[in-house]
């Protein structure tokens, strides 16, 4: 959500989640503490409408297209939402594979890829080959 506000969203909408004395992360932090459920609800109902709001009329699509790169803790996001979309999912299966076998899933997570990317100096002008692109964390 701090990716979302600090890089997607603009203006009031990024105050609206930001604002350490009333935004959407403080409030939610505040709610979860408390262990207040629907009061944590509440707020994530508006969150998400704020979500929604911004996508329809254009204002994410935007502001992503407004910016020379993406921020790491963007892509991060991205990430760890395709990675939880797919694969999570699925991990009841992952018990399944023989330790160690050709037919152990292993997933390269962004932590580790952009340490390799940085160690490599991986540039936009340099040829990236991914072997068994998994969910594709390494080419995204």
């Amino acid at each position: 959500m701090e990716a979302v506000g600090q890089y997607v969203l603009k203006d009031k909408s990024a105050e609206a989640v930001l604002d350490p004395e009333k935004g959407i992360l403080r409030r939610l932090e505040r709610f979860s503490t408390k262990m207040d459920q629907y009061q944590y609800m509440k707020v994530l109902r508006e969150y998400n409408a704020m979500l929604r709001e911004a996508r329809k009329d254009g204002t994410i699509q935007k502001n992503i297209q407004e910016m020379p790169i993406l921020p790491l803790p963007l892509v991060e996001l991205l990430l760890r939402q395709c990675f939880e979309r797919t694969v999570s999912r699925e991990s009841e299966k992952l018990k399944e594979y023989t330790a160690f076998s050709d037919n152990v899933y292993g997933e390269l997570l962004f932590p580790l890829l952009n340490r390799m990317f940085i160690q490599t100096g991986l540039r936009p002008s340099s040829v990236f080959i991914d072997l068994g692109s998994g969910v594709g964390n390494a080419v995204l």
